[in-house]
């Protein structure tokens, strides 16, 4: 690797870190910001291969460490980096066949791996922060924001008072899940956009994937999906915290295999464009309605699996 290479990198960890803090001295109206967070990390990744995936996340590391705190250091490397740089890195193998083509990394096997990845990270920040332990510190965020809600909200003006302490505590619980199935989408959606930049520019070799048409989960994440479910919602207490960004990112993955189906039929025309738009209206008002599409993705992995046999993953690197 260059000193060219080497330099790029190390810029893109650092506005990766950059974006973040920008993020959180934005408010709401920097959410945008700290969602393309990932996008610099995947692009070195992408573009200049394994090495300069390395050299992005210990950069992004140790500089939010130096400018931000240490803590912030090791929640971006869990949550953000390390993830990134370990996709970017697999989505670079390949392994040539009988004819001399070469066969990628496949696509359902690097979906799961980001979901594990994710997923890995998210449980060792929680582990990390101590989040069974941080009521005390978190509840009053929380308070005030729930107050905020029933107060701004016409629909919740009528919210029973003695249940108000309750729901802040079940928010509290909730949260693990809900930025569980924020962060997939975060990480998907930037996987998803550096590669179409860097096959753009030119410097992924990696051709282009028919998402729609292929992505699947392996079996195994029925059984990750059904094993979180009955631990997360059936135990209380470390438990239960622990296990929903599990129960959490699986659900939304299948979810998105789910939506995936639904873009193969638009390829179709007719009303099925107005029915994909309408859909993602939707979910963009109604988060929840995301999971419906779970049952979708679940159906579509297994009739893939019974059907089909995926390639051999590669053994060697294309950096």
């Amino acid at each position: 690797m260059d000193v060219k290479t080497i330099g790029i990198a190390g810029l893109a960890g650092i506005a990766c870190v950059l974006l973040v803090a920008a993020a959180s001295h934005a408010g709401a109206s920097g959410l945008l910001l700290f969602v393309l967070a990932p996008f610099p990390i995947y692009a070195a990744a992408l573009a200049w291969g394994t090495n300069a995936a390395i050299v992005a996340s210990l950069s992004a590391i140790l500089s939010a460490a130096f400018a931000l705190s240490p803590q912030v250091g090791v929640l971006l490397g869990l949550a953000i980096s390390l993830p990134a740089s370990l996709i970017g890195h697999q989505a670079n193998l390949a392994q040539p066949d009988e004819h001399g083509k070469l066969i990628w990394y496949p696509l359902d096997r690097l979906y799961f791996n980001l979901c594990l990845a994710v997923t890995a990270g998210l449980v060792a920040m929680l582990v990390y922060t101590g989040y069974d332990n941080a009521r005390e510190q978190m509840m009053p965020f929380i308070s005030l924001m729930i107050d905020d809600m029933l107060k701004n909200s016409p629909v919740l003006a009528d919210f029973p008072v003695d249940q108000i302490d309750t729901l802040k505590l079940r928010f509290f619980e909730f949260t693990p899940f809900l930025i569980s199935t924020a962060w997939i989408v975060v990480h998907a959606f930037n996987a998803h956009l550096a590669g179409w930049v860097c096959r753009a520019s030119g410097l992924m070799p990696r051709p282009v994937d028919d998402i729609a048409k292929t992505i699947v989960l392996p079996p195994v994440a029925i059984a990750i999906l059904i094993g979180s479910f009955i631990l997360a919602f059936i135990f209380d207490g470390k438990i239960g915290y622990y296990t929903a960004p599990v129960f959490s990112v699986f659900l939304t993955a299948f979810s998105l295999v789910g939506l995936a189906d639904l873009h193969l039929r638009g390829r179709n025309g007719g009303g099925n464009f107005m029915l994909l738009v309408v859909v993602y209206i939707l979910i963009l008002m109604l988060q929840f309605v995301l999971y419906f599409f779970a049952f979708g993705g679940v159906r579509r992995s297994i009739a893939y699996f019974r059907n089909s046999r995926p390639p051999a993953g590669p053994t060697t690197t294309n950096s």
